[in-house]
């Protein structure tokens, strides 16, 4: 027992003596103590203007400097700090104001104990040094230090109201010398009086936040020995106006230079490999970028609320961009959102030579409107280069660029990506590159402003809903080589009155020309089409290809299938439809008049079902025969079919139990003339003039110069607007 007490004592007297602090000693103006980190200096008495830490005091090494050492020295104005110096404690230099040169020797020191007491405020080891100084504070690193410690110069305070008094270092001006080759994490963060800052060469990475805050700093030339530019490294510097890159920077990361608003341009090359999210966001005053071949990652909002940027050039040739953040629906925020927007003539982009492809989602934001995304929404992007040796346009590259009115294709794209272009309603009209193949799924839907397409000659596959809801197109001529038009391509374009399906056409998809109600021709040049069926819910009902087209028209649809077609296809106009209360809002189609050439003996099975406004089917063809149910459900009571006698057409039409009327007039029996294979450009205004190809409006009046009163004043009073958005603040043409 008396030894579990005897053992209790000594334990207890130990943690006594543990919690001692180590005796002070005093030699001359220094007070120092004995401890496990060697001889600390904790205070100096001296009143010189030009001080010199020693190397040793008393025998010992000197290793550290404690807390509040120099606190308030109002005398000195020099400071050297040695080589051995491991260790500098948090308040060391406080409030030391008349300091303005620190020479720094310390070749493996660690900043101890940075205050932070709310956000990015707090009290560091030169807190306050410097202020009462004419010049600032001038900082030199020697040729033996190799890393600048983290925290060195940090207060992480961002103004001057806070720490007792004490705000952040008022550093000037810093120098690395030849040996440097790190520079530490938040080593000059809140320095806001630094405006130069002079690299030794050997510098390979900047830290996190390393100068965070030092709004003052007015110009950056790194070296060519840089590799990596940290996160936050250069956050809120909003003097900076230029940045040298050197030769070898890989790394620029997350939010480093974002915030600095006097950047106006950034002209970034190789071997940059990588920048990070937000690394350039609302830099407000950048007008134009520009990514080098080597650049093979761009992440998200990298460059988000740019507003004044005008010219973004792509040279990378492997790029790669995370797709976009979505919140909800098709809302989200991407690299370039907001871009733009406050630009007088908008963005523009220029996708270089050597870029085989542009990237999934660049300038994607997925945003519907402007009042959503921390104010952020879509690229203002305005028009669009492609350079020779672009091959592919990437899913959703552009995908709701509102205000986009102009692209140039080059002729050697061959792929245009899913969603490419969703959603650009400012866009007029275009002409795809002479080597285009595939337009993939959604790529222009929603292009509510598009009136006019000029297709090119290699075109093979227009993929599902790739023009869905492009409601100004009003004509389409698609021509040769095209083989396949996808499920709901055409769907919802509520203004297309008239429609050619080339020759080469193989494959028509479901829905293809959905509730295009506004349609009153069809002429059909497919030699070998092949329709998928319709989609069937319940009994006979079901949505076809033409579901609802026509319905809008004035005399209905009318069909011509022209000579050198054989068979109008199989449920080519058929929806299974027996009202019009069904369907997602579709019925049948509203099919008027059918006109076919003498080439034409077969119709399909279910070809025209349940066309009930259905009046003449008008053959050329004396030997006709008809498939399953071709004409089932055509109710309309003047429904009859028309045509030579003496064949099997007039007994096949007997035995279905419709109306057949002879027509023996060798006048009516001329053959149908082939469509105009004119330049597919002069064919999409239903008002050209064909004398003088003038567009002409209803009065004839001619519309090549634009009306006197056909400017606009945006919801914020800029005037004298002509296009579809306001160039001074992006705002919208009211309807």
């Amino acid at each position: 027992m008396k030894k579990k007490l005897l053992l209790s004592l000594i334990t207890v007297f130990i943690f006594i003596l543990m919690a001692v602090p180590a005796f002070a000693e005093q030699s001359g103006d220094w007070e120092y103590e004995l401890s496990d980190v060697g001889l600390m200096i904790t205070a100096y008495h001296g009143t010189d203007k030009d001080v010199e830490i020693p190397a040793e005091i008393d025998g010992y090494k000197v290793s550290a400097i404690g807390k509040q050492a120099f606190k308030d020295n109002t005398t000195m104005t020099s400071l050297v700090i040695p080589e051995g110096i491991s260790k500098i404690y948090a308040e060391a230099f406080l409030g030391c104001n008349a300091l303005s040169r620190v020479e720094f020797n310390a070749k493996n020191c660690t900043a101890v104990e940075v205050q932070t007491y709310d956000g990015n405020k707090g009290v560091g080891i030169f807190s306050g040094a410097g202020s009462a100084s004419p010049n600032g504070l001038e900082v030199v690193f020697g040729d033996n230090v190799s890393k600048v410690p983290d925290y060195l110069f940090d207060t992480a305070s961002i103004d001057k109201d806070y720490h007792r008094g004490s705000a952040y270092a008022y550093v000037t001006s810093v120098t690395f010398s030849g040996g440097v080759k790190e520079i530490g994490a938040c080593a000059f963060r809140g320095c806001q009086d630094l405006e130069t800052v002079t690299f030794g060469g050997k510098e390979k990475s900047i830290g996190n936040d390393a100068f965070y805050g030092c709004k003052a700093l007015r110009e950056l030339e790194f070296t060519d020995a840089l590799t990596t530019i940290g996160d936050q490294a250069f956050w809120g510097v909003t003097s900076l106006e230029s940045i040298s890159w050197g030769n070898s920077l890989d790394t620029i990361g997350v939010a480093a230079f974002q915030g600095c608003t006097s950047l106006e341009k950034v002209e970034f090359v190789s071997p940059l490999t990588t920048i990070g999210k937000h690394a350039f966001m609302e830099c407000t005053g950048l007008k134009e970028v520009l990514f080098p071949e080597s650049l093979t990652y761009l992440n998200a909002e990298a460059f988000c609320g740019c507003i004044k940027l005008e010219k973004v050039t792509v040279n990378s040739k492997n790029l790669t961009v995370p797709p976009i953040q979505t919140y909800d629906s098709s809302k989200g925020i991407g690299v370039f959102s907001g871009a733009g927007s406050a630009s007088v003539n908008g963005l523009h982009v220029m996708i270089g030579p050597k870029v085989s492809k542009v990237p999934d989602f660049l300038f994607d934001t997925a945003s519907i409107d402007r009042d959503y995304h921390r104010g952020y929404d879509y690229a203002y992007v305005t028009s669009i280069t492609f350079a020779d040796g672009v091959r592919e346009i990437g899913e959703a590259a552009f995908r709701s660029c509102q205000t986009l009115e102009k692209i140039t294709f080059s002729n050697s794209i061959e792929t245009i990506g899913k969603e490419a272009f969703w959603g650009c309603t400012a866009l007029p009209e275009m002409t795809l590159g002479k080597k285009l193949i595939t337009i993939k799924e959604s790529a222009f839907a929603g292009d509510t402003g598009l009136e006019k397409i000029v297709w090119g000659e290699s075109l093979e596959t227009i993929e599902a809903h790739a023009f869905d809801g492009c409601n100004s197109l009003t004509e389409l001529h698609l021509v040769n080589p095209l083989t396949t038009i996808g499920f709901g391509a055409f769907q919802n374009c509520t203004a297309l009155e008239k429609l050619i399906l080339p020759e080469t056409l193989t494959s028509l998809g479901g829905q293809a020309f959905c509730s295009t109600t506004r349609l009153n021709k069809v002429i059909v040049l497919s030699k070998n089409l092949t329709v998928s069926e319709v989609q069937t819910y319940d009994g006979n009902k079901g949505v076809g290809v033409f579901s609802g087209s026509g319905s809008g028209s004035t005399k209905g649809l009318e069909v011509i299938i022209y000579k050198g077609v054989t068979t109008v296809p199989a449920f080519l106009f058929d929806t299974a439809s027996l009202d019009r209360d069904y369907h997602r809002g579709y019925d049948y189609a509203y099919v008027t008049k059918v006109t076919c050439a003498s080439t034409v003996t077969e119709v399909g099975d279910c070809a025209f079902r349940s066309c009930q406004n259905l009046e003449n089917v008008h053959f050329y063809s004396k030997d006709v025969t008809f498939g399953e149910e071709a004409f089932e459900n055509c109710t309309n009571r003047d429904f009859h079919i028309e045509g030579p006698s003496g064949g099997t057409l007039r007994t096949n039409a007997k035995d279905i139990d419709f109306n057949f009327t002879a027509n023996e007039d060798p006048e009516s029996l001329e053959e149908i003339e082939e469509p105009e294979k004119a330049d597919p450009a002069n064919l999409y205004s239903p008002a050209t003039d064909k004398t003088s190809g003038t567009d002409t409006d209803d009065t004839g009046a001619s519309d090549t110069e634009p009306a006197s009163d056909d400017t606009w004043t945006c919801p914020n009073g800029h005037a004298g607007n002509t296009g579809n958005f306001c160039p001074q603040c992006g705002a919208q043409k009211p309807e």
